[in-house]
This record gives structure tokens, sequence and C-alpha cells, in this order.
């Protein structure tokens, strides 16, 4: 997490499993991650004349009240004109989920899986957000609403 004026970046990870067995020793490896803008983070000391800094105890309760998804900016909002007051929000900046193949080549594992052989099949990132989609495609005539609704459905 990086201070970058009154925003914070926070990602969360997610990892695929060990492989602990005889010949291969794999640990776990990256396969999602999503990165988020926080949005509205002060911290609670305000002395006058100092430099008032978010204390880590701050910050994980800050994370935790914008993981409720009540908390959620639209990607679209760069300015983040639609945070309803001024508690904490989140507007995600990315994000990535990747699957592996099997060990033979044959086929993907699982979401999350590894074997001996951790070779990538595929790696996603999403580059719309349902608003954006809409802009795009919808409100030009390219597609439909409900073409939209069941690609994001999907993800």
């Amino acid at each position: 997490m990086l201070s970058g004026g009154r925003f914070w970046r926070n990602t969360t990870s997610s990892f695929t499993n060990d492989v602990l067995a005889d010949g291969a020793y794999r640990l776990r490896h990256l396969c999602k991650s999503k990165s988020y803008e926080l949005v509205n983070c002060k911290p609670q000391s305000a002395v006058p004349a100092s430099t008032n800094l978010i204390r880590l105890d701050e910050l994980k309760a800050i994370i935790a009240t914008v993981n409720d998804g009540a908390h959620d900016l639209p990607y679209e909002d760069t300015e983040s004109s639609s945070a309803s007051n001024t508690d904490p929000h989140r507007r995600i900046l990315e994000y990535t989920q990747g699957v592996f193949r099997s060990d033979n080549l044959t086929e993907d594992l699982s979401f999350g899986r590894i074997k001996s052989l951790p070779l990538p099949f595929e790696t996603f990132t999403k580059a719309f957000s349902m608003g954006l989609a809409q802009q795009v495609y919808v409100d030009s005539g390219k597609g439909s609403s409900s073409e939209m609704q069941g690609f994001f459905d999907e993800l």
C-alpha cells in the first residue's frame, strides 16, 4: 500500500496450492490479484503542525470497512464524486486471474490448483467494468444490455 496524497492503493491476492511430493517441491503461485484505490482515508490523529500518519491498525480497520461491498465506487469515477459521504471508499483499478496447465499439457486445471509443473495456461485481465461496457457498446448500439450482463455474469 503506497500513499499518493489522499489516495492509497490496496492489493488483495490469492494463491494456488503448494506441491510437496517426491521429486517436486513447488510453493504457491499467484492466481488472482485485485488492486483498489482507497479514497477518504484520514488518520484519526489531528495534531496541529505535525505530519499525521495513518497507523497500521487504522489502515486495517479502513480496509475491513471498504471490503463489505457497500463502499465500492464505479471504475469510471476517477474523481470519487459518487462517494456518498466522507467515509472511506474503494475503486477497483485492476483485476487479473490465471489458471495453470496439467503436467501432461492436455487440459487446464481448476482455478487455484497447480501440479508439479506449474505451467501457465490462461491469464485474464478485466478491461471493462459494466458501466464502461454500457457506455462503449450498449449506448453506441454495438451490443445489447442483456449481452453485456451475460458476459459479466460469466466472470
